[in-house]
């Protein structure tokens, strides 16, 4: 699987895609294999991805094994420039302490933090506090699970960077990707809360239309065939 994403971000960027982030899932087995940074590397050089452009995500549980168990994998993947995401961050049972031994990139907000952000005044002082602290170790935040509007403009307002959800796109074949982003500028989060509804509505018919997702930051991001 990463040597096929390695490859699709390659052809991507050689059909005129704006340079993004490949995010791929990493599972505990791999990271117990001693050899996997060194096999990750050549991939990389096989493929001619930039290092840079990969980040590989880790659920909690398998954050915890990762930096407990195998921290010299982490660290040689890290050396040579990979970015590290927290995936579905807020659901397990990992020690914040953790976000201070290893170099990660990005947290992903679980989607309950999001679906319940409109109603519920303690999950949305939990998703304050969680982007704040994340901000403040310096990552970058993807809230996950953005469905609705409302949802947006509440995020934009807790400076959250970057959201992937439904609202703009359900996932996507890559070979439906390359003509709807091929010099697509890229608006922040902010911008689409503030847009009115009619430009929201409009861009989702047309991308519904197109079958195509969109990005929603100016900050290169993984996983382009959701929303981010």
């Amino acid at each position: 699987m990463l040597r096929t994403a390695c490859a699709q971000h390659v052809a991507w960027i050689n059909q005129g895609l704006v340079p993004t982030f490949m995010s791929v899932n990493l599972s505990p087995r791999q990271l117990q294999n001693p050899d996997f940074a060194e096999l990750v590397g050549d991939i990389l050089r096989e493929t001619g991805m930039s290092p840079q452009r990969l980040e590989l995500e880790l659920n909690e549980s398998t954050m915890l094994q990762a930096v407990e168990r195998t921290p010299q994998v982490l660290a040689s993947l890290v050396e040579q420039g990979i970015r590290f995401s927290i995936d579905d961050f807020g659901t397990g049972l990992s020690s914040l302490s953790h976000l201070r031994k290893f170099t990660f990139h990005t947290l992903k907000l679980d989607r309950m933090f999001v679906a319940d952000l409109t109603t519920d005044i303690r999950t949305r002082a939990m998703a304050k506090g969680l982007i704040t602290l994340a901000h403040d170790l310096k990552l970058q935040v993807v809230a996950e699970g953005v469905e609705r509007r409302e949802q947006l403009r509440l995020l934009a307002e807790l400076r959250c960077d970057q959201v992937q959800g439904f609202l703009i796109s359900r996932p996507l074949p890559a070979n439906l990707l390359v003509a709807g982003l091929r010099g697509v500028r890229l608006p922040r989060v902010v911008e689409w809360a503030q847009a009115p509804a009619s430009d929201v509505r409009n861009l989702g018919q047309t991308l519904r239309d197109q079958r195509l997702a969109v990005p929603t930051s100016n900050t290169p991001c993984a996983q382009p065939s959701d929303v981010i």
